[in-house]
C-alpha cells in the first residue's frame, strides 16, 4: 500500500502501531492507513473531517460506514471531545475494497 501511495505522490511520514501517516508535501494533504485492519486484509483510510464524505465514498469500491473515527495517533486532524472529558483527534474512515479503490481514493484526496 506504501508504494502504491507513492505513485500518487504520498510518503510515510510517521507511524504508530495503529495508524501509519501518508503525507503528499507538494498539495500538503495527509490520510492515516489504518494498520490494524491491513492486518485482516482491510483497507482502512482515514482522511480529514473536512473531506467530502459523498464524493469520497461515490468512488467505485470505497464505503463508509457513517460516523467520525477516533485516535490519538491522528495527530494532525483536528480534535473535538468524543466519549471522555478530553479532546481528541478525529476524521472518517473509509474503507477501499481492494487496491484500485485505493488508489481511485487517494487521487481524489489529493
Amino acid at each position: 500500500m506504501v508504494a502504491l501511495a507513492g505513485e500518487h505522490g504520498f510518503r510515510p511520514s510517521h507511524a504508530t502501531r495503529s495508524e501509519l501517516e501518508l503525507v503528499d508535501p507538494v498539495r500538503r494533504r495527509i490520510v492515516y492507513l489504518n494498520r490494524r485492519r491491513l492486518r485482516v486484509r482491510t483497507i482502512a483510510v482515514i482522511v480529514p473531517p473536512w473531506s467530502e464524505v459523498d464524493e469520497l465514498r461515490a468512488i467505485h469500491g470505497v464505503s463508509f460506514r457513517g460516523g467520525f473515527f477516533h485516535s490519538s495517533n491522528l495527530r494532525t486532524f483536528p480534535r473535538r471531545v468524543n466519549d471522555g472529558i478530553g479532546e481528541i483527534p478525529y476524521g472518517y474512515s473509509m474503507v477501499c475494497a481492494d487496491a484500485g479503490a485505493f488508489s481511485r481514493l487517494l487521487d481524489r484526496c489529493r
